[in-house]
């Protein structure tokens, strides 16, 4: 009998990948096969599998493969195979911004170790964990521990994934009609959760001057981000898309039309910014930090505009603010503790 691993989506699409990807080079490690359930509310509207929208896995299973008798681990999935995580989570996703990935522990499995009896293990979360299976990369996997997750993340996509049909038909018509030489990324995540536009700007106006003719691909969840920048710039171009009410997240969002297509949409911006020959991003967002481990773009042609944030770190009103923000966060974090536990 096969052993499984179970991979339960959470949050928005750069995070679920960020967690597949490791799911992937953990079920090689652990000579699993992958099981891949997406069909909770973020993505799906009518419980069918979102992944199966937008990828092939190598060597996959379906979630029919597991039945319903079989002991989960860990153990609080029992009996709950077919609920999403956000369902679960119940109480604990108030501890959510606070605790971090640790929220987890209880549903997910601890991938630092390889060897489980068990036959059905269960993987969730939204952050990569790729430095956690960095020991295990041994004998036929010695190849991968010299390489940078940018490496690892193109390897995973070279030998193990491929993007469904629909993918690939929409990725080759848009760049038929729109691409061209020297296409600047730029993705601006400016919703629930916004980095100052000054810093974009002067980051895009600084590459537009050295290449005045280059097409602009824009990535944004805001109309009116893309509304100013398309008035300052008539050669951006973007994917048609939803988006939402400014302010309102993107992802998960209950007012979507189509969660099918919005899922395919957002896969077609990470693709399409990792396809650009220079790419503007942040770090903190997931979005923007897939698309630069997928970037083809050689690595000074890559951006991120937390530089700019990171000049700012040497002055001392920044090192006070810093350390009362980190008290502030570790007494949180401690009374979210205590509170899961009780």
């Amino acid at each position: 009998m096969s052993q499984y691993l179970l991979v339960k989506g959470h949050a928005g699409l750069g995070n679920r990948i960020f967690v597949l990807v490791t799911a992937i080079l953990y079920a090689h490690l652990s000579d699993r096969v992958l099981i891949i359930d997406w069909r909770d509310h973020f993505y799906s509207s009518d419980g069918h599998n979102a992944f199966d929208y937008l990828f092939k896995l190598k060597n996959s299973g379906d979630i029919d493969d597991v039945r319903h008798d079989i002991p989960l681990y860990p153990s609080i999935w029992n009996d709950n195979l077919d609920e999403s995580i956000h369902c679960l989570m119940g109480q604990d996703a108030q501890f959510n911004r606070v605790l971090g990935q640790d929220v987890f522990k209880k549903y997910s499995t601890d991938i630092k170790k390889v060897k489980y009896p068990h036959d059905v293990l269960v993987v969730t979360g939204y952050v990569e964990q790729i430095d956690l299976l960095r020991k295990h990369f041994k004998g036929k996997f010695a190849p991968l521990k010299g390489m940078t997750k940018p490496e690892l993340f193109k390897y995973v996509f070279q030998e193990s994934l491929s993007f469904s049909p629909e993918i690939e038909t929409r990725i080759s018509k848009f760049k038929y009609h729109n691409w061209g030489n020297h296409v600047i990324g730029i993705h601006i995540r400016y919703s629930d959760k916004t980095i100052s536009l000054a810093w974009y700007k002067k980051a895009l106006s600084s590459y537009v001057e050295k290449y005045p003719d280059s097409i602009i691909f824009l990535a944004t969840d805001n109309r009116a981000v893309e509304e100013e920048l398309r008035a300052q710039y008539p050669q951006l171009i973007t994917t048609e898309k939803w988006l939402p009410e400014a302010g309102n997240r993107a992802h998960g969002n209950p007012e979507c039309p189509d969660l099918k297509e919005h899922a395919i949409e957002s896969m077609l911006d990470i693709y399409l910014l990792a396809e650009c020959d220079y790419l503007i991003y942040s770090r903190t967002t997931s979005f923007g930090l897939l698309a630069s481990y997928l970037s083809k773009a050689s690595e000074d042609r890559i951006f991120d505009i937390q530089t700019y944030y990171d000049r700012q770190k040497k002055g001392l009103k920044y090192f006070t603010r810093t350390w009362i923000n980190k008290v502030v966060y570790k007494y949180k974090y401690l009374v979210a503790r205590l509170k899961l536990r009780a």
